[in-house]
């Protein structure tokens, strides 16, 4: 039998750690990553991966809480916790995964022709033995924008293919956030052969990550945004995915906590929504009441306005092809239309990201010309906008209800939208590519600031704001307009900040001390982050509000403190603020 030292080896051996670290560097979600903690741990990647494993093994290493915040939900005054570890925590949380993955990589397949979130990439299965590989990926998940094709595929065909059929459709309620530690230590522990000794120091490390930005909660929860959360979550439905297929429907399809089962036979289903509910109660977990119905789509219209419904929803989710002009050669540049930030193979934060393509595939007004092409995507836009929006009083721009009326036509509208943000993107790029130096002023302005208020879980909008738009006073002032407008939602004030702290704005010192004033009282530890950065590119180290703001993160808990200090250096050295400058901000708020 392995001594307990034994366990924490395999699992926390370096070369554990340095997989795990190669995996988290490539996680796609840059609001749950520590970008700065990994540009200092990856300076000296050996040695801190050597000591970072000798305190683990012989059990020195003490976890820290991490940075929580809120983030808005796609319903209107909805909001979920979200949580960036910190690097080594986000390392030590990877390696359990990774190891429990490899080893049981055949028996979670078992479910792949049903469940289709988060499905282990078949690198997972070579182990350690990755790290020898010259051409590895390191991804622990497949794309998920493949798998929520396929999903979303499979239930429209399904529909679609089949006459006089029934749907149940449920999800899960708070899913994450209710998952029992003890439950799922227990299917750990009996189902996927997981020691003791790491259910323990799982289980330590869970109450870590626990709650909400205020709170602990012991005992319950998965922190939502980490890599990790989401195998464990998998992990514990794998019994209840069992039991569905048992019960013999082929037609079993879920995406996360998302269920959707089909049968011609609605008593059938109607028996299946009782067991759901059985099953989930037996876990802790409770079905999602408002979310759950049973629908017959007899005709065979109603077969083809439900399969085109779902079908729409995947163009939410899929990168929009974008022209742009890079080096002279025409390209397309993928982007979401709800983007996180982007990285490279390596993980590696970029500002764009470019496919080059031949030139026969992109879409070419019929002259070849580039203004040409620029009239005909701005006439789009423009007709598109009509079409899609109303301007009421004060520049503020509603959906056109006449044409898009509510819910009967929300996915048309939808993909007006995706496309209106497509036009507008093409349009802009373009006119970058002929002046490099082109901005829009105020023009559309009030489009974008309206539709992101309507929709503030879409960086994109903002995005867009960020990207081609001039930094004057009229974005400034409508930006921070809508920072004090969104002072219950964290999320979206620290991205707002984010631009505000372009270096290209100007600021009057008496303005920064207005904005100073104004907020710095009711700050949450995520919001500070971004704001101080303002002051940080803004302002002077002889200014008194610098040194105020220093102060501010010197009193700061120290692992706050240190975080603060390199997530600054780091956005200034992104946001390509001056050598000189970044030297003296180091050194004034004592970074080395």
């Amino acid at each position: 039998m392995k001594d307990s030292k034994d366990v924490l080896k395999e699992y926390f051996g370096e070369g554990n750690l340095r997989l795990a670290f190669e995996r988290y560097k490539r996680t796609a979600d840059g609001d749950a990553k520590d970008h700065s903690g990994i540009k200092i741990f990856e300076s000296n990647l050996k040695d801190n991966i050597k000591d970072l494993s000798l305190r683990l093994i012989d059990n020195k290493y003490n976890p820290i809480k991490p940075l929580k915040f809120y983030i808005p939900k796609k319903t209107k005054g909805s909001i979920r916790t979200y949580t960036l570890l910190y690097v080594e925590e986000a390392i030590v949380f990877q390696s359990i995964a990774d190891k429990i993955a490899c080893e049981n990589f055949l028996k979670l397949n078992q479910v792949n022709n049903s469940v289709f979130s988060y499905r282990l990439h078949d690198e997972v299965r070579v182990g350690l033995n990755l790290i020898k590989d010259e051409d590895a990926k390191f991804y622990f998940f497949e794309r998920w924008r493949d798998l929520y094709k396929q999903f979303s595929q499979l239930s429209a065909n399904q529909i679609a293919d089949t006459e006089n059929q029934y749907r149940l459709a449920t999800d899960v309620s708070g899913f994450y956030d209710t998952i029992l530690h003890n439950l799922l230590f227990e299917k750990l522990r009996n189902d996927f052969n997981v020691p003791n000794e790491i259910i323990v120091f799982l289980e330590n490390l869970l109450n870590v990550f626990s709650g909400t930005p205020k709170s602990l909660l012991k005992g319950v929860g998965l922190p939502q945004g980490p890599q990790p959360s989401h195998f464990f979550a998998q992990l514990f439905l794998y019994d209840f995915d069992l039991s569905l297929i048992d019960k013999g429907f082929s037609s079993y399809f879920r995406y996360v906590d998302d269920i959707h089962l089909y049968s011609l036979n609605e008593e059938k289903l109607v028996s299946t929504k009782s067991y759901i509910e059985r099953k989930l109660k037996e876990i802790g977990l409770y079905m999602n009441s408002k979310k759950t119905d049973i629908k017959n789509f007899k005709s065979k219209e109603s077969r083809v306005i439900e399969s085109k419904k779902i079908l729409n929803k995947i163009t939410e989710y899929q990168p929009t092809n974008i022209l742009e002009i890079i080096d002279g050669k025409m390209v397309i540049t993928n982007t979401s239309n709800n983007p996180k930030t982007t990285y490279d193979e390596a993980g590696d934060l970029m500002k764009s990201n470019h496919l080059d393509v031949m030139d026969d595939q992109l879409p070419k007004h019929k002259s070849g010309n580039i203004k040409d092409h620029i009239k005909d995507q701005l006439e789009q836009f423009i007709l598109l906008t009509k079409d899609v929006l109303v301007e009421k009083e004060n520049g503020i721009w509603v959906r056109n209800e006449k044409k898009y009326e509510l819910n009967i036509s929300d996915s048309e509208y939808k993909q007006a939208i995706t496309d209106l943000k497509r036009y507008f993107r093409s349009v802009s790029l373009l006119k970058q590519d002929t002046s490099e130096a082109f901005l829009w002023e105020t023009e559309y302005l009030d489009i974008w600031i309206s539709l992101f208020r309507n929709s503030p879980y879409d960086e994109s909008y903002l995005n867009i704001l960020a990207s081609f738009y001039r930094k004057g006073s009229e974005l400034k002032n409508k930006l921070l307009s809508l920072y004090d407008e969104f002072d219950y939602l964290e999320w979206v004030r620290h991205k707002i900040a984010l631009i505000l702290s372009n270096v290209d704005f100007d600021y009057s010192k008496s303005e920064l001390s207005s904005i100073y004033q104004s907020y710095y009282k009711n700050l949450t530890h995520y919001e500070c982050l971004s704001f101080y950065l303002i002051f940080m590119i803004h302002l002077s180290p002889d200014d008194s509000l610098f040194s105020t703001i220093v102060m501010r993160i010197s009193n700061d808990e120290m692992k706050k403190q240190l975080f603060i200090k390199e997530w600054i250096v780091f956005r200034m050295d992104y946001n390509d603020v001056s050598v000189k400058k970044i030297l003296e901000v180091k050194k004034n708020i004592g970074y080395e």
